[in-house]
C-alpha cells in the first residue's frame, strides 16, 4: 500500500514502483488488484484507511 497526498502524487509514485519491480527485480504486478485510492476510501488486509487514521476492522 502506498499512500500518497493526492491522486496525482499516487500515481506518479506507483508508476515509480511498478517500473523497479519490474525492471529490477523483473516482478509481474497483476492490474487488476493494484489501483490508486483515495485514504478515506482504502480497505488493507483487514485495515480501513480514513485520513490520518488507521482503524482494523
Amino acid at each position: 500500500m502506498i499512500l500518497g497526498k493526492s491522486r496525482r502524487a499516487g500515481k506518479r509514485v506507483m508508476q515509480g514502483v511498478q517500473r523497479f519491480l519490474e525492471r529490477t527485480l523483473k516482478l509481474r504486478i497483476n492490474q487488476d488488484k493494484s489501483r490508486v485510492a483515495p485514504t478515506g476510501q482504502a480497505t488493507f488486509l483487514g485495515f480501513t484507511f480514513r485520513g490520518v487514521r488507521i482503524r482494523w476492522t
